[in-house]
């Protein structure tokens, strides 16, 4: 069971790693922080001979939104707008990328694919600057939590969505979709009161609101958006 389980997260980095990887800055999601990736940098950073993806520490980052202390601190908190945390996460990426040399490749969990898009319809960065964007469990067409702005940004039809879906299908500032790739988790595991309306969820945010959908390819991984025993959230997809 460990060796499949294994195979299942080497491939599913495989789609989201290459050998030869641009760096890559990691977005955590709502309520989260930084070192929610640390399993996933350490799989990514492990040499290929020991059954990592060989991709030097040095080149991967990942930002933390809520912290006020670090290199990648945003220092925003849960009723910061989106749109917000999106402006100083810009800043950092386009940093790094400058300071790299080369586009980077944004992988993102939940929310932080709606960071990267609002970056994206705002003009704050391009294919100069990024190369691949890679999402995990992101509602891109909602969800329905609303404890805090930024959960209320994020559900099912509100004015963020509205203007953000109208920015990357009908404003043309959708990124390219073979450099593109969104993954969906579908399983019965349920982390919250929460009940689905339809059968196919990661626990919060059904497949089709993980899906971008104008053909950007997506992938279905039998994982929870997160869960217990220290598996949180893009931990539970890798």
């Amino acid at each position: 069971r460990n060796g499949k389980k294994i195979a299942f997260a080497l491939a599913l980095a495989s789609a989201v790693f290459s050998v030869n990887a641009n760096p890559i800055v990691f977005l955590h999601g709502w309520n989260s922080a930084g070192d929610l990736w640390d399993g996933i940098r350490a799989l990514a950073a492990t040499p290929v001979a020991d059954g990592g993806m060989g991709i030097a520490a040095d080149d991967m980052i990942a930002l933390s939104y809520y912290a006020t202390s670090g290199d990648y601190a945003l220092g925003c908190s849960v009723y910061t707008p989106i749109q917000e945390v999106a402006t100083n996460a810009a800043r950092v990426i386009t940093a790094f990328q400058q300071k790299k040399g080369m586009p980077v490749d944004v992988v993102c969990h939940s929310m932080g694919g709606l960071v990267f898009r609002s970056m994206v319809a705002d003009g704050l960065v391009d294919t100069n600057v990024v190369r691949r964007y890679i999402t995990l469990g992101t509602p891109h067409y909602g969800q329905n939590a609303d404890i805090s702005y930024q959960a209320q940004q994020m559900y099912y039809g509100s004015d963020f969505l509205w203007k953000l879906g109208a920015a990357w299908h009908f404003e043309d500032k959708g990124w390219p979709t073979n450099q593109t790739l969104c993954i969906a988790g579908i399983t019965d595991n349920k982390i919250t009161a929460l009940r689905p309306s339809g059968s196919y969820w990661d626990g919060l945010v059904h497949a089709w609101s993980a899906s971008l959908g104008s053909g950007v390819p997506v992938r279905y991984a039998y994982r929870s958006h997160s869960s217990a025993n220290d598996w949180q959230g893009a931990n539970a997809y890798g």
